[in-house]
């Protein structure tokens, strides 16, 4: 019997980077990094009213711990999609372009996020309708760069 196990990736540094989260009746929150400048998006329901917020330079403090979170949660050994099939609730999306665009992750939600068991062996499992732990890192760290506490729930 062989046995494969996917190894993370180690981001070392990131070209494009993308996340969405919201829900239909909430809206949804958008940060788009690139080029070493960042965008927040705030839409409603309906898609027609975007609001977007000037392009801000990102701090380079900020995105060495970004990366050292995106690490330390092994987004790279994530999958592709995460779905509990509950039709009303939180989707969320994740694309990153990294180590000089020779990668690309691009990863969807609804209602059910990743987050690593056992760090030691790198199981990553998913837990349902609860965002808890490692997506939670992530949360907090996109909420540090845009400087809004809760921007991403």
């Amino acid at each position: 019997i062989v046995i494969f196990e996917i190894v993370a990736v180690k981001i070392k540094t990131f070209d494009y980077f993308f996340f969405s989260i919201g829900g239909y009746f909430d809206g949804y929150n958008v940060l788009i990094m690139q080029n070493d400048h960042f965008e927040i998006i705030k839409g409603g329901y309906n898609h027609l009213n975007k609001y977007p917020e000037p392009t801000t330079e990102l701090d380079q403090n900020l995105k060495r711990e970004l990366i050292a979170v995106l690490n330390e949660i092994q987004v790279t050994k994530w999958e592709k999609t995460y779905d509990s099939e509950v039709l009303d609730g939180t989707q969320w999306e994740l694309e990153i372009k990294y180590n000089d665009r020779k990668t690309n992750k691009l990863v969807f939600g609804s209602n059910e996020y990743p987050y690593v068991k056992d760090a030691e062996n790198g199981i990553i499992l998913s837990k349902t309708l609860n965002p808890k732990p490692d997506f939670v890192k992530l949360l907090t760290i996109l909420n540090k760069i845009v400087g809004k506490r809760n921007f991403f729930y």
